[in-house]
């Protein structure tokens, strides 16, 4: 009975909050300055008085109307003065949201209270009370102790093996080497299978040689050597100069190492490179290939440009670029650009290339 006393009473408590609040507001909002129908009157006033000649000259009457108008609006500070002859309007929005908003909120208030409360105060009738005797407890306990032992016999100690400090931590190794490997590049991997494929002995070089700074740079990030047995190609160094992202697809450059001894160490560098025609750029078709080269090159360049495998091959697979290396590397790199994944070398690929070192080995100095 008292619950339902106690609830009444709080419920007429916030809906007598509610109502002073919003009426007292609205009346705070409204009733604190000179009402329109009071100026008008004293406009009105004034302007009897103009027109019974009580007031000297048009001058002196708009003198007196704006003197009127201004200390009847300046009457209350937080109403802003604004004259007829000022082009301002007034703004009530903010004070009529406050006495709309404040009461919602002290209803809302009240409500959240009556739940907590009403949730608090609920008592189970359907399981009343009863005090616990010392036999009841006696009782308890001794029941429990009684399943304590039954129970422990019967408990099986799971351990963990890798939780053995004898042995290594499988589990971390395993993943600090698992995620490195699946980030990992493997492009110069799958051109050793490419190689060992067609008949050519290839096999990855440790990583750190000195060759792989040829033709890779800050940007152009060198993946590692193929070193090549008994063959007039040296090494392969696999370079991506440039990884796939929104832009575009990877781009790789594949360099082939060609030693000459006839090609001294200190000189001037060389350098041959094609230059591709498209129908159309980009996506076109190739149409026609263009050999640059300075002009001590050029019985080089007619070689290249008279051979039809040369041509097949650059039209087929990318551009094709030779270099030499004054001071770092005595012989010749031939290098292919490709799109989208590294250069795939099958048979007749692989024979194309030779056919190049052999140009450039048997080529005059």
């Amino acid at each position: 009975m008292s619950l339902l006393v106690n609830k009444s009473i709080n419920i007429l408590i916030s809906f007598a909050a509610v109502f002073v609040l919003f009426f007292c507001g609205v009346h705070l909002v409204y009733a604190d300055h000179f009402t329109d129908d009071y100026i008008e009157s004293e406009k009105d006033k004034l302007e009897s008085q103009f027109e019974a000649g009580l007031i000297d000259g048009e001058e002196d009457y708009q003198i007196k109307l704006e003197f009127l108008l201004e200390e009847l609006y300046k009457d209350h500070e937080s109403v802003e003065y604004k004259s007829p002859f000022q082009e301002k309007k007034e703004e009530r929005s903010g004070t009529g949201l406050f006495g709309v908003v404040v009461p919602a909120i002290i209803i809302g208030y009240f409500l959240l209270r009556m739940r907590n409360r009403r949730s608090q105060n609920t008592v189970v009738e359907s399981e009343p009370y009863r005090s616990r005797s010392s036999s009841d407890l006696e009782n308890e306990s001794a029941s429990r102790e009684t399943v304590e032992e039954i129970e422990e016999p019967n408990m099986v100690i799971e351990r963990d093996p890798y939780q053995d400090p004898n042995l290594p931590d499988i589990q971390n190794e395993s993943s600090g080497n698992s995620w490195r490997e699946k980030l990992r590049d493997k492009s110069r991997d799958d051109m050793v299978q490419y190689l060992n494929a067609t008949g050519v002995k290839a096999t990855m070089s440790e990583r750190g040689r000195v060759e792989e700074n040829i033709r890779s740079g800050r940007f152009h990030r060198s993946l590692g050597l193929i070193d090549i047995e008994e063959d007039v190609i040296n090494w392969i160094n696999v370079v991506r100069i440039k990884s796939r992202d929104k832009n575009g697809p990877s781009r790789y450059r594949t360099v082939f190492a060609i030693p000459d001894a006839t090609v001294p160490l200190e000189h001037e560098a060389l350098k041959v490179a094609t230059v591709r025609k498209k129908s159309f750029p980009i996506f076109g078709k190739v149409v026609g290939i263009h050999w640059q080269a300075e002009e001590k090159l050029n019985p080089l360049v007619e070689l290249f440009a008279k051979d039809e495998e040369i041509e097949a091959l650059v039209k087929e697979v990318g551009d094709v670029q030779i270099h030499t290396h004054p001071g770092i590397f005595q012989g010749w790199t031939i290098e292919i650009l490709t799109v989208g994944s590294v250069f795939e070398p099958h048979e007749v690929h692989w024979n194309v290339i030779h056919k190049i070192a052999d140009y450039l080995i048997s080529s005059p100095r």
